[in-house]
């Protein structure tokens, strides 16, 4: 693995051939829209995640050398979840509740290529698979680790922990893209911000290989759906899911 990825990558035992593995991303229909006109994927604070363990050190009091909380560090990661899961019924109900989901089919490669142009003097980018865990071992093996007052080390298990999960959520199959945001950009960022948008010209004719509409969808919103997409001169094959398909007995 070259270097550049080796940056980037938190993936154990990541080499090349992993590079064509598919990975998806189901939206709801009103999110998908907003991101095809804004060009952009959103990430969110790891804080805004149900799992209290999630980004568990983040929702923890960080203290900096003078006994302060750090906010700037606490606020400067963000998120964007993916999975190796080419789909469930687990996936469609969670993502698209209002059954009327879009998922989005790219490669590890194509995420890739998206995160390293965009990396820029202002963010870091990291993407990898979920390492998940017992609750037990979680605790047994982090639970000190967050003493030192040393911001380089902080900063490394941070990360470390955004790409941890219970055992409880292995059915997901998670893969994620991490970003930091780094300290002077953070600042002008609004308090009350929950996220941002990172914008790329074309993003989806780029990144996507395919586009996957809702298996619960009747045939006049798929018909609606697919009308108003190809306004967009989207170039990827737009189809329905079959999960919910009737077997040719």
């Amino acid at each position: 693995m070259s270097n550049q990825l080796e940056n980037i990558v938190n993936w154990d035992g990541f080499s090349e051939r992993d590079l064509d593995t598919p990975v998806y991303r189901i939206f709801s229909f009103e999110k998908f829209i907003t991101s095809l006109n804004d060009n952009s994927l959103y990430f969110v604070k790891p804080h805004l995640f149900e799992d209290p363990y999630e980004g568990f050190y983040l929702k923890k009091r960080i203290n900096d050398s003078n006994g302060k909380i750090s906010s700037v560090l606490s606020s400067s990661f963000f998120i964007q979840c993916w999975t190796l899961h080419k789909e469930s019924n687990l996936m469609w109900t969670a993502y698209a509740p209002n059954k009327d989901g879009i998922m989005v089919v790219t490669t590890v490669r194509k995420i890739l290529e998206f995160i390293s142009g965009n990396v820029g003097s202002d963010t870091d980018f990291r993407f990898g698979k979920i390492n998940y865990m017992s609750e037990k071992n979680i605790l047994s093996e982090f639970g000190d680790k967050i003493k030192s007052v040393d911001e380089e080390k902080i900063l490394s298990i941070i990360l470390e922990t955004l790409f941890i999960k219970r055992n409880a959520f292995r059915e997901e199959k998670e893969v994620r893209i991490v970003c930091q945001k780094r300290k002077s950009n953070i600042e002008n960022l609004p308090e009350t911000s929950l996220g941002f948008n990172l914008l790329q010209t074309d993003l989806f004719n780029e990144l996507a290989d395919k586009i996957v509409l809702d298996p619960r969808l009747d045939y006049t919103r798929i018909f609606k759906i697919k009308n108003l997409l190809n306004c967009y001169n989207l170039r990827m094959p737009i189809e329905q899911s079959t999960l919910y398909q009737m077997p040719e007995l």
